[in-house]
């Protein structure tokens, strides 16, 4: 099985409500994507996204006060 040895990313998530880390990075990644798609037809995509992982939640979250 072919392993990339970075992450190759052709898709993003952004909106002012996603949690992001302290450098702006995001904190959720895609682990699924579903759907139709047919021509002259409405599509949809139901899109599974999960935390990252918990090292770089650690890094991310804040300390505290």
């Amino acid at each position: 099985m072919y392993k990339p040895r970075q992450k190759i990313r052709t898709f993003a998530l952004s909106g002012p409500c996603l949690p992001t880390s302290s450098d702006g990075s995001p904190l959720l990644e895609l682990s699924g994507i579903s759907g139709e798609e047919q021509l002259s037809q409405i599509y949809q995509y139901v899109l599974q996204v999960r935390t990252a992982s918990a090292a770089e939640l650690t890094t991310a979250a804040p300390s505290p006060e």
